[in-house]
């Protein structure tokens, strides 16, 4: 998917800790499933688990009309499709990602389809059907670029990346039933969101913009009573063009990534006090990854789990883990044979078992789901 991003370069201060690359215990890489263009490609978003240990996910291509794919895979590995997007011309397509509720029902949204082909929200129930809940274009924004996520009360959130009343994309709220803007980005303050919210106790909203304000994007706020602050602005130096959500950890501080900038230009990954005072955690410098796609996994020891798209041994991505130390590990480097340019947040199931997906590689080309243990 070609993404409409752009920024300029701006000048400050650069802050960075310094890492030491220390070995790692072996890893062990499954492939639990390797797409085949009929149940789908270039899985997106990432994975949701229920309580009984099944995996749900989405294809953003691939299906019978090449429109993406909704399916899961059980505590046996055993996969199947549940839904298939593009069935008609006004249907959802090309799915981005799912947030789950605690009965069972999915919900997502979709980068196009819908009456003005400018994306979609869904739900989907337990047993089916999927049904779309709103329909993108004009002033509510269009191409919603990442999933949703759902607060306690039920209510959907999301960003589209392009549009709303000064073009720069929309920060959006669904709740029974009813659609609303509840923030249009002016540029000044953030320009294409891309990346999904996360959501804090006290329902605030945080989240990304892949360009505006000096040009290399934001970390933005909104707060429940309306109330928007732009956190952070990046300036190239210490990162830019973050298009992937943040992770919130007990004590409010923010951990992020930016898929360019930093000291070698290759992206950063990054850690936002409650102060607001940014610090890089690693820059990469493409033997290790580069261009993060994907925000970062927290665990509850404080170790963060990555993905980079390209770099490593063999260019093909890496998954990555920085301890509560600081000390920094590449954990996987994919060949291209075992998956390739994983984009998507993984999933972390028990201590150092990580899911996630890649969005090409293997023998087809058209992605895998991964299961990486200790």
């Amino acid at each position: 998917m070609a993404l409409r991003i752009s920024w300029s370069a701006g000048v400050a201060v650069w802050l960075l800790w310094s890492v030491v690359h220390v070995p790692v215990a072996a890893q062990t890489l499954t492939t639990l499933h390797t797409f085949g263009q009929s149940d789908g490609a270039a899985p997106s978003g990432k994975l949701v688990r229920s309580q009984d240990g099944t995996l749900y996910g989405t294809a953003y291509r691939g299906g019978p009309h090449n429109r993406g794919t909704l399916y899961k895979l059980d505590t046996r590995s055993r996969f199947s499709v549940l839904y298939v997007f593009g069935t008609a011309r006004d249907a959802p397509a090309n799915p981005i990602g799912l947030a789950a509720d605690n009965v069972g029902n999915l919900y997502g949204s979709t980068y196009y389809g819908g009456p003005s082909e400018a994306g979609t929200l869904f739900k989907f129930a337990p047993n089916g059907p999927l049904s779309m809940l709103h329909a993108f274009g004009g002033a509510g924004g269009v191409y919603p670029g990442a999933g949703v996520v759902l607060d306690r009360k039920g209510t959907l959130y999301g960003v589209a990346s392009y549009e709303g009343s000064s073009g720069h994309g929309t920060l959006f709220k669904f709740e029974q039933g009813t659609f609303q803007t509840v923030h249009n980005f002016t540029g000044k303050g953030g320009a294409i969101p891309m990346g999904g919210l996360v959501a804090a106790p006290d329902g605030s909203l945080y989240g990304t913009t892949s360009g505006g304000g000096t040009g290399a994007g934001t970390v933005f706020k909104w707060s429940a009573d309306g109330r928007f602050e732009t956190v952070h602005t990046f300036s190239v130096q210490d990162g830019s063009g973050p298009i992937a959500g943040l992770s919130l950890d007990g004590r409010g501080a923010l951990y992020g990534t930016t898929s360019f900038g930093g000291r070698f230009g290759r992206g950063t990954v990054f850690k936002l006090s409650p102060a607001g005072r940014l610090t890089t955690l690693h820059a990469f410098r493409g033997s290790d990854g580069r261009e993060p796609s994907a925000g970062v996994t927290l665990a509850p020891d404080g170790t963060l789990y990555g993905t980079t798209a390209a770099g490593g041994a063999h260019n093909q991505g890496t998954i990555y883990q920085i301890g509560p130390d600081g000390a920094f590990r590449v954990l996987h480097a994919f060949d291209g044979k075992d998956g390739a340019r994983p984009r998507a947040e993984l999933l972390l199931v028990a201590p150092g078992t990580l899911y996630g997906t890649t969005s090409s590689g293997s023998a087809s080309g058209n992605g895998t789901v991964f299961r990486l243990k200790p």
